[in-house]
């Protein structure tokens, strides 16, 4: 079962069971600075509380699909540059595998 995360119009991701997917392209919503994907601190927090395990971030430019466990210490920060304040997680914190679709 999918349940769409809708706040304002934006799709913040989707719910499938344990896993929590977010659809991005990286030209558009990579933060260069920390080489980082953002995602809703609120958004991020509802899905822990409702049992997600796994943040999928599929990057439909590349054709990448970073998975990460949802509780795995990462050295991410925590900003609001205008979107909300929003998790930041490294890339490098990710597992990433190439994708066909």
């Amino acid at each position: 079962m999918t349940n769409l995360q809708i706040r304002q119009g934006k799709v913040f991701g989707s719910l499938e069971g344990d896993t929590v997917r977010k659809v991005v392209r990286k030209s558009k919503h990579l933060f260069r600075k920390w080489d980082s994907w953002g995602i809703d601190c609120d958004f991020f927090d509802e899905m822990v509380e409702a049992g997600a395990k796994v943040l999928q971030i599929l990057d439909k430019e590349e054709k990448v699909l970073y998975t990460i466990e949802m509780d795995e210490e990462w050295a991410g920060w925590k900003r609001d540059w205008g979107w909300g304040e929003q998790y930041f997680i490294p890339r490098r914190y990710f597992k990433h595998e190439d994708f066909e679709g």
